[in-house]
């Protein structure tokens, strides 16, 4: 067995239980650096008058694939990109954001994942302007992104066994949930940067 895989499973098996033994030190209402980094440049002004002047970079042919339909081709420049690949998480987005030949912004979002059942995902949005490709992308709901596998119909689990899945479930919609959040707070401090 590979060392990677055999990491994968030792992690996987390790982390609830260490979830349990070790609080967690952040409070809810407390914010994280890349919340505050948003949260400052959503203050220092309007995202349209950031973003004024064009994109630099040159002009290119951009092919990108679209999960359940064909992939979209234009012509622009990458503005954007945060991931929230690591070693220690079993899924990550990475969001890609483009700013087309026309003047479109181009909103890429993709999901990848470790285990060998995960298809990856590949979502595209298409906005006239920045504030409405922002208002796309704090839209975005990634427990969409999430399917479900709880095997209500099977009469030998019990309703304990069928709750404690459906836990597992809230819980992996919630670590989610938070990655995309802060990877979409890394990207509009990023805008408000050029």
């Amino acid at each position: 067995m590979p060392n990677v895989q055999l990491y994968d499973q030792v992690a996987d098996a390790v982390s609830p239980a260490l979830r349990q033994i070790v609080p967690d030190t952040q409070a809810d209402d407390a914010l994280s650096a890349d919340d505050e980094f948003a949260a400052e440049a959503l203050e220092s002004g309007p995202l349209d008058a950031a973003l004024a002047t064009p994109a630099q970079g040159p002009l290119l042919e951009h092919r990108l694939r679209i999960t359940g339909t064909r992939p979209m081709t234009f012509t622009g420049r990458h503005v954007a990109m945060a991931t929230g690949w690591n070693n220690t998480v079993p899924r990550w987005y990475e969001i890609n954001l483009y700013e087309s030949e026309s003047g479109d912004i181009v909103c890429d979002v993709r999901l990848f994942g470790k285990s060998p059942d995960h298809h990856d995902l590949y979502r595209v949005g298409t906005e006239a302007d920045w504030s409405s490709a922002v208002r796309w992308l704090e839209s975005y709901n990634p427990a969409h992104d999430l399917s479900c596998d709880i095997a209500v119909d099977d009469e030998s689990l019990s309703a304990a066994e069928i709750a404690l899945q459906g836990i597992s479930l809230r819980q992996e919609v919630f670590e989610l949930r938070n990655q995309y959040d802060s990877l979409v707070g890394d990207l509009l401090y990023q805008l408000k940067q050029h």
